[in-house]
């Protein structure tokens, strides 16, 4: 999961990142404010086919929290 997401923030904000620390603050560390971080959540719910609620966003700042979201909400498929 974490090499789909990272794939995902490569494609959509151009980078090259082959790996991404778990702990790493994707806004402090990676420079996207609250609207790139829209266009990365939007993208990750079409593309996992998932839903996640807005009042949940805030607390996936920190990639591993990200990963762990969309491994939680695609477990089982």
């Amino acid at each position: 999961m974490e090499n789909k997401l990272i794939g995902i923030i490569n494609e959509l904000f151009d980078e090259n990142f082959q790996t991404l620390d778990r702990g790493c603050n994707l806004a402090a560390d990676l420079s996207i404010d609250s609207l790139r971080m829209m266009d990365l959540i939007v993208e990750i719910e079409n593309r996992f086919e998932i839903s996640i609620p807005d009042d949940v966003i805030g607390d996936l700042l920190i990639f591993g929290s990200l990963v762990d979201y969309v491994n939680q909400a695609t477990e089982g498929r």
